[in-house]
This record gives structure tokens, sequence and C-alpha cells, in this order.
């Protein structure tokens, strides 16, 4: 088998891997913030258990703000000019 054969069939495979993962976790997004906010629920000595700190664990949980913190709006680029001043 050529390198460039394997190369592509190692690519194919994680493209479909990926897509699957992303499929199941989709399905099942709702069981998995359900489990989230029971184990919150069941362990009131470790989880604060006011509303907002119920809800901020559980998203928080799923889906966890990025370790880099975005300091420009989505799209625009260092060279974008925004129109500021006419």
């Amino acid at each position: 088998m050529n390198p460039v054969l394997s190369g592509l069939m190692i690519s194919f495979l994680a493209i479909v891997f990926g897509t699957g993962l992303g499929m199941i976790f989709g399905v099942n997004e709702d069981n998995i913030k359900a489990y989230f906010l029971s184990e919150v629920k069941a362990h009131p000595d470790i989880h604060e258990q006011t509303p907002a700190n119920i809800l901020k664990q559980v998203t928080n949980s799923w889906r966890p703000k990025s370790p880099f913190p975005r300091t420009r709006a989505w799209g625009s680029w260092p060279w974008h000019y925004s129109g500021a001043g006419i």
C-alpha cells in the first residue's frame, strides 16, 4: 500500500470517527445534561444548591469555557476595517 492511500484512509477514518462521536453526543445531549444535574443534586455537600449555581455547574460541565479568551468578535481580523470614524 502506498503512503498516499494509507494517509487518505487514516484521514477518512478520522473524519468518520469524529462525525460519529458528534452525532452520538448530539443525540444524547439531554441525557448527559440530566446526568450532570442528578449528580449535582445528589451531592449537596460539594455543590451549593442555589439555582444559579446548579445551572452554572451543569452548563460548565457540558460545554466548558475556552481557556483561550477571545479578544475580538467573530470574524474581525486585525486587518479588518471596522468603519469607525466615517
